[in-house]
């Protein structure tokens, strides 16, 4: 379902940890946990914008958000490389 969408494997389940780390409940993780850890980003206002009321985000939500993000800063930093040891 994720996969040839513009990541690799690698990026995926980073992600996937990613969301696993903000201690999802039912399926959903708490949105102030991730503004709090989004505080210093480079992508905070990216992040905040694609959140916008939300309180809550299922997986689905957070990889697409995420996707984008990572894209971005990829495009932006070409030498900037994701992989299942970081």
């Amino acid at each position: 379902k994720y996969l040839n969408q513009g990541l690799n494997q690698n990026q995926i389940i980073q992600i996937k940890y990613a969301f696993d780390s903000y201690e999802p409940e039912n399926g959903l993780i708490d949105l102030n946990k991730l503004k709090s850890a989004t505080e210093q980003s480079q992508s905070k206002e990216k992040i905040e914008k694609y959140l916008g009321k939300k309180e809550k985000m299922n997986f689905d939500e957070f990889f697409a958000m995420s996707k984008e993000v990572l894209l971005e800063e990829t495009k932006r930093f070409p030498q900037l490389i994701i992989d299942k040891d970081e």
